[in-house]
């Protein structure tokens, strides 16, 4: 499923297209009706947009970013935005301190009718209100990084 090196799992594409499939339908096994996807750049757009497109919905995206090449930032950037008025499926990779979804909320207001899906979560977190898969103990590395190439064989 991954591969996992010293203290570090990497996901494969394949398992990230299973678990995406999985949380689509999970989520149209709800019931719960959506009018878009927004995906948190830069991880979860890797998420949202095949999410959306299973879902039929149209996607949008904002970037919130808590940490910059060398550490955590004084200050989060926020940019991007997208109608509040509708239904919202907020979509990223993963909620492992919950901080992103917390100044998300904080910044564009969310409301009751919204909801937040993940592939992975960390139960020390807020728990979203969709997820595939409680997240390791180890460090995710995912395709789209740049030191993804070194654990995969």
């Amino acid at each position: 499923m991954y591969n996992l090196v010293a203290d570090k799992v990497y996901v494969k594409p394949l398992q990230i297209d299973a678990m995406v499939r999985s949380l689509a339908l999970y989520i149209k096994q709800s019931g719960r009706a959506f009018e878009q996807v927004v995906g948190i750049e830069r991880g979860g757009l890797f998420i949202s947009r095949p999410l959306a497109a299973l879902l039929g919905l149209p996607h949008d995206s904002i970037m919130i970013s808590c940490y910059t090449e060398t550490g955590k930032r004084l200050a989060p950037v926020i940019s991007g935005d997208y109608d509040t008025n509708l239904d919202t499926l907020i979509v990223d990779d993963l909620i492992d301190g919950g901080s992103t979804i917390k100044l998300l909320n904080k910044y564009y207001h969310q409301t009751p009718s919204d909801a937040v899906a993940v592939l992975f979560w960390n139960t020390t977190s807020d728990e979203p209100d969709f997820y595939v898969e409680e997240k390791p103990e180890q460090w995710l590395v995912w395709p789209w990084e740049l030191d993804y190439e070194e654990g995969v064989e």
